[in-house]
């Protein structure tokens, strides 16, 4: 695989698209606890066990001005400690986000706000989050876009189902709602025509701004291809579906 040079991706975070002002993304999703369990009967040798996963996600940002619709509806000092959604996609090619980029996302708690400011200087923002819930590293089931009553059959994804003791993880954030009961599916099959399709996710059925995570239990794991699904009964919303393995 050759070396990609990154120039363009999308995050998304607390219902809003803030691509347009982010500049860096540092985050460490992968961090889990090794604990020391060594024993006189560990024969000279050192034991370590698993112990619980954690995950981080940070930002640098641009203040265009003081009245920034997306930023502002996101990181307030009134939202600290507050649940929020969070997913970063990055194109395969190009500079548009489609169904089947990696992606990365999770649930995390708002947990600093830095607002550094200079004179003559672009107005900066940093903010973190760290995870409350599961996260995982995947693929975009549906790109963020504004859809209608003819609803989505998403892309099919090739992407390995979740073995015995991992989870197929699904995240859907809306961002705008102007319609009536949105109802977003995840379904797997075993080959890209889904001629036998399986519903694995149903999300509850929304008419309003929000995210959802949910999941799935393997074994799973020959169900080689997946997709999101949605029906709109009035209307348009907008929404993106990332889907991982983790």
């Amino acid at each position: 695989m050759a070396v990609k040079t990154i120039n363009s991706a999308q995050i998304i975070t607390g219902q809003a698209d803030i691509t347009a002002h982010t500049v860096a993304i540092a985050e460490t999703p992968g961090a889990r606890t090794v604990q020391d369990a060594t024993t006189f009967s560990s024969l000279g040798y050192k034991v370590n066990r698993l112990g619980i996963r954690s995950g981080s996600l940070a930002i640098d940002a641009l203040l265009h001005s003081d009245a920034d619709a997306n930023l502002d509806n996101v990181v307030l000092p009134s939202n600290l400690g507050a649940l929020q959604d969070y997913s970063i996609a990055v194109p395969t090619t190009g500079a548009t986000i489609a169904a089947g980029d990696w992606c990365q996302f999770g649930v995390g708690r708002l947990k600093s706000i830095s607002r550094p400011l200079a004179i003559d200087q672009l107005g900066k923002l940093m903010a973190a989050w760290d995870t409350t819930d599961a996260f995982s590293d995947g693929r975009v089931a549906a790109p963020l876009a504004s859809r209608t009553t003819s609803g989505l059959t998403g892309t099919a994804i090739s992407m390995t189902g979740p073995a015995a003791g991992q989870r197929l993880h699904a995240l859907l954030q809306v961002t705008a709602a102007a319609g009536t009961n949105l109802v977003v599916k995840i379904q797997s099959d075993d080959n890209s025509g889904f001629t036998t399709a399986t519903d694995r996710i149903t999300f509850s059925t929304t008419s309003a701004v929000g995210y959802q995570l949910s999941s799935v239990a393997g074994d799973l794991s020959t169900e080689t291809y997946w997709r999101a699904t949605a029906t709109i009964a009035s209307s348009t919303f907008s929404f993106a579906v990332q889907i991982g393995v983790a």
